[in-house]
């Protein structure tokens, strides 16, 4: 997947979708046979952002605490958030350009990330960070070799399975706040 496509078909993930839907879209990314990726870019895992970035629980702290905030006016604007445009076919192919984006056609949203105390760019990093170290660590607990070309943080991917337990809870937590609720 490259960043224009995870932008056109994964930014309402990010933005008004359920965060887990995000883990199974990095999943899917991590799970492909070279031969099925398709997008001929760069992987998101390769996003220079995302692979040198280092999750702490501090960082998945606020970013949790982010989507605390954000799940409550989701789901009492699902409508309004649902006619948001779609950014346009190569609109998008850098990780700031998504964030100008986003700042553009999405203020309220910008606004409700960012007074969890992080910017709307690390919410982002974070969001593919975690899945794809969750993912990551999966993979190395069955034994799965990643697809060629994957790149993974190796730092995050042990964060990741030192702190299962917590990433788990914290993602049922999210699921929970979302039950009920129609996307």
């Amino acid at each position: 997947l490259n960043l224009a496509r995870f932008a056109r078909f994964g930014i309402l993930l990010i933005m008004i979708r359920f965060p887990v839907s995000l883990c199974l879209l990095v999943s899917w990314a991590l799970a492909q046979p070279p031969a099925q990726t398709g997008g001929g870019g760069q992987d998101m895992m390769s996003i220079p952002e995302v692979f040198n970035y280092n999750l702490t629980m501090d960082k998945v702290d606020k970013w949790a605490a982010a989507n605390r905030a954000w799940i409550p006016y989701f789901k009492s604007h699902t409508e309004q958030l649902k006619a948001k445009p779609d950014p346009k076919p190569g609109e998008i192919k850098t990780m700031d350009e998504m964030v100008r984006w986003t700042k553009a056609k999405a203020p309220e949203y910008v606004r409700i990330i960012e007074s969890a105390g992080i910017t709307l760019k690390e919410y982002f990093i974070m969001g593919i960070a975690i899945s794809s170290a969750l993912a990551a660590a999966s993979m190395m607990e069955r034994g799965v070799q990643p697809p060629p070309g994957t790149h993974i943080n190796q730092a995050n991917a042990a964060f990741a399975k030192a702190n299962k337990a917590k990433l788990t809870a914290m993602f049922t937590e999210l699921q929970q706040m979302y039950a009920g609720h129609k996307l």
